[in-house]
């Protein structure tokens, strides 16, 4: 490749993961074709993609995109698994969790680690991510735990107007029986 076209490319790489806050990255030597395909397809129903860069082009485009930090997982054979930036599902347990389905049902595929959040995580963090509930269902019992005790405030609060109710009507009603009836 002549410098002018490694520079465009590395150019072109580095906006492309500028500002990329979720990525992991996979050892996918040991995945036939249809395996990586299959990959491939599992990740685009929620908008990821992965890439295979050559580890010396991949540490000038992720030194130039300011991603660092994960250069220590481009070692041997790397493909970087990511949601584009501008993607409406950019989420980090969505991917780790995307990762660790297609993972259980192929065995070969190694995570070496990634970049979940901004956070630098390695493969035994990304497992425990995985593992975590999904958004929606954190959100609910949220909710639940927080509607719990109001609703127990309401009925005790319900209780004790009642009981002043009955209280109040059953003085009236000593009242109106010690009154002569006319």
């Amino acid at each position: 490749m002549s410098r002018l076209i490694k520079e465009k490319t590395v150019t072109e790489l580095s906006q492309r993961y500028q500002g990329l806050t979720n990525c992991i990255c996979v050892n996918y030597q040991p995945l036939t074709s249809l395996q990586a395909d299959d990959l491939r397809a599992h990740l685009a129903e929620d908008g990821m993609q992965i890439n295979i860069l050559k580890n010396s082009l991949a540490r000038r485009v992720f030194k130039q995109a300011k991603l660092e930090s994960i250069e220590p997982f481009l070692d041997g054979p790397t493909a970087l698994i990511f949601a584009p930036v501008q993607g409406e599902k950019n989420d980090a347990v969505l991917l780790a969790k995307k990762l660790v389905t297609w993972r259980k049902k192929h065995k070969k595929l190694k995570i070496k680690g990634g970049l979940l959040e901004g956070t630098v995580v390695d493969p035994t963090q990304i497992g425990q991510i995985a593992a975590l509930p999904a958004r929606e269902v954190v959100l609910s019992q949220i909710a639940a735990a927080l509607n719990t005790p109001l609703t127990r405030l309401a009925m005790s609060l319900k209780g004790i107007i009642n009981k002043v109710g009955y209280a109040l009507k059953s003085l009236a009603e000593k009242k109106d029986s010690g009154k002569p009836q006319q």
